[in-house]
């Protein structure tokens, strides 16, 4: 019996072969692959981790460590033009990020400062909406005060992919139609440690909820939503957690992917990594987030610990003098934060109790690219929160 070969079976057939013998390769000579002397216990390499898709895995390839290399470099020697440099290299490539979404590119911007109460200098707030510039308009709609990643490096571009996303359901493009969005660019480590970021945010928010007779803006009238990525998401947490305790109405909270130590870690600060957990040790190669540069940035220089939000009794405390929002949260199963993350939901549930949503979800990606690589996680995580927007904005 005989049959033909066809070529496209063939092709077919052999690309993930192909692949894999790629990513085997890559493991062993790319920058950044670990040597055989800093293997973990329980560490998966990427080429073979079951929760990684081929796509995320060659991003994860393709990324090197180098720039976070240098970060460390420059801040150890004291290298300041060398730091700024670095900043700005990434700032860039933020604003063309920005600059090539179309969705960001049509809303109104502008920049505003709110001035910190010791007198040092101002905060600065870059604000967005399709609603034109800010003005008495806005008073009345949601406000979506976002804080940005990174506690060394600033900004990073993500609330573009973000809102990008949001974009695809019917009630996340009424929020993107009817909300002010205001990026807050805290001052950054090592420069300045904590709390220095999130006292920023707190001025931030003060500023743009008091009404304008009081110097503020008057805005948040639609209700107010914090939210952030990574360091952001610890910081929007933090943010969260004062503005309950002076009395401030927080419609939802939004926290993706946020860097916070372990209930163990956080006991032993200064003692090795305080995100030491089964997550850490089981996605250590990730380049993604890569666990040096983490646990130097956050244990060595920006000194950000937690402000409390991984504490039960912290957030029950705020819960009797405001009822504690909604809270939106994002993992990512090949984070080596995963398990913080957990455990700052299962903290946030057990202090609101049955009367106070948690809505949950666990992208099977690496850190800070599930809009990507699993957008359907992604996807139904942000009409969930749309919604609470869009309800809090009707119920006003």
């Amino acid at each position: 019996m005989s049959y033909k070969v066809n070529r496209k079976t063939i092709i077919i057939t052999a690309i993930p072969a192909l692949i894999s013998i790629y990513l085997r390769i890559a493991f062993r000579t790319f920058d950044g692959a670990p040597q055989p002397d800093q293997i973990l216990k329980g560490t998966l390499p990427i080429w073979r981790h079951p929760d990684l898709n081929v796509r995320n895995k060659i991003h994860e390839y393709m990324s090197s460590s180098k720039g976070f290399d240098r970060m460390m470099i420059c801040s150890e020697n004291g290298d300041v033009e060398c730091r700024t440099n670095l900043r700005e290299m990434l700032h860039k490539a933020e604003e063309d990020i920005y600059a090539k979404s179309k969705l960001v590119s049509a809303m109104m911007k502008s920049e505003v400062n709110a001035k910190r109460p010791n007198g040092n200098g101002s905060v600065r707030i870059s604000m967005m909406s399709s609603k034109g510039l800010i003005s008495a308009m806005n008073s009345n709609a949601p406000l979506i005060l976002w804080m940005e990643g990174d506690f060394i490096f600033g900004h990073d571009g993500h609330l573009a992919h973000l809102m990008q996303a949001m974009k695809s359901n019917n009630e996340g493009f009424e929020v993107l139609q009817n909300a002010v969005w205001a990026r807050v660019h805290t001052r950054l480590a090592p420069e300045h440690r904590y709390p220095a970021a999130p006292d920023d945010c707190t001025t931030a928010l003060e500023y743009l909820l008091r009404p304008r007779h009081e110097s503020g803006l008057g805005l948040g009238g639609g209700g107010l939503h914090i939210a952030g990525f990574s360091g952001g998401g610890t910081l929007a947490a933090i943010t969260t957690l004062r503005a309950l305790n002076a009395g401030r109405e927080v419609a939802s909270l939004f926290v993706e992917s946020p860097i916070l130590p372990t209930a163990s870690g956080l006991k032993r600060w200064g003692e090795g990594s305080p995100f030491k957990s089964n997550s850490y040790y089981r996605n250590a190669y990730t380049r993604l987030n890569p666990i040096r540069y983490l646990n130097w940035s956050v244990n060595e220089y920006a000194n950000i610990k937690s402000g409390g939000v991984t504490n039960v009794d912290e957030w029950r405390t705020a819960g009797k003098k405001m009822k504690l929002p909604p809270l939106v949260l994002l993992t990512e199963k090949v984070s080596p934060l995963h398990d913080a993350g957990v455990e700052f939901g299962a903290a946030y549930r057990d202090a609101a109790g049955e009367f106070t949503q948690v809505h949950y979800r666990d992208a099977s990606t690496s850190h800070g690219v599930a809009y990507e690589y699993d957008r359907r996680a992604y996807s139904s995580l942000l009409a969930i929160w749309s919604r609470i927007i869009t309800s809090t904005h009707v119920g006003k």
